[in-house]
């Protein structure tokens, strides 16, 4: 239910399960105070039925692909290898959201005949050859975040969190363009 991750000569813990107050006392107590951090200010972050959950590579389809279906504004993908992107359901969803009028930017690292096929479909691509990032921001609020390359292959170890919190979209979008 838990998940920890040791930082490095500091032996502070930092827990990823952001529904209960175990984890709000937890970073209130080991939390260096004097360095800001994303788990600052927690009690603003709005959680749905489907968030503080980690989903790995057969988990996360549906509840992503509802997410991008229901996006109103925008959605930015960070995906830096396209892989079969002729058969990716996703590419489908997207362009319908494009139809619909929506901003739809996908960022990856190279340049090929995947990004091309994207583009003839009327999807924005911008090619930064460093990107190295997994993430989906949708409608600047809503972010997927974590190894789950959903333009390329996902496996069963791949992983992702879903986290609306519009702060931390704007500095992902900002650290992505």
């Amino acid at each position: 239910m838990f998940e920890f991750a040791q930082t490095s000569g500091k032996g502070l813990f930092v827990c990823f399960f952001l529904r209960t107050t175990f984890f709000k006392e937890y970073i209130a107590r080991y939390i260096i105070k004097d360095q800001p951090t994303l788990f600052d200010n927690i009690s603003n972050i709005d959680l749905s039925m489907k968030e503080g959950k980690i989903f790995d590579g057969r988990t996360f389809f549906r509840p992503y692909s509802s997410d991008l279906a229901q996006a109103k504004h925008s959605i930015v993908i960070s995906s830096p290898r396209l892989y079969r992107i002729e058969r990716n359901h996703l590419v489908d969803l997207l362009v319908e959201q494009t139809h619909r009028e929506l901003e739809v930017l996908i960022l990856t690292a190279t340049q090929n005949e995947q990004t091309k096929y994207l583009q003839t479909k009327g999807l924005l691509v911008k090619v930064i050859p460093t990107l190295s990032l997994c993430a989906t921001v949708i409608d600047k609020a809503m972010v997927w975040y974590g190894a789950i390359n959903t333009l390329g292959v996902a496996s069963e170890e791949d992983n992702a969190i879903k986290v609306t919190d519009h702060n931390l979209a704007d500095e992902l979008i900002e650290f992505l363009l």
